[in-house]
């Protein structure tokens, strides 16, 4: 998984939002991860990704 987050990023310069893994071929459903992590937050923070919350920081303010 962390694989495919990775490559989703390098693609597109970011890791995927929730509506955008649904979208994603090489990645599981936002409903998988929500029964094994609880949600996206916690796989990012489980894969140790760097950015795991779009809600704060620098990737709120890009979206505005």
């Amino acid at each position: 998984m962390k694989a495919g987050f990775e490559r989703f990023a390098e693609e597109n310069g970011h890791y995927p939002t929730a509506l955008e893994v649904d979208s994603c071929p090489h990645l599981c459903t936002s409903r998988l991860i929500q029964l094994k992590f609880g949600g996206l937050l916690e796989a990012r923070q489980t894969l140790g990704l760097k950015d795991i919350s779009f809600a704060v920081g620098e990737h709120k303010k890009s979206l505005v």
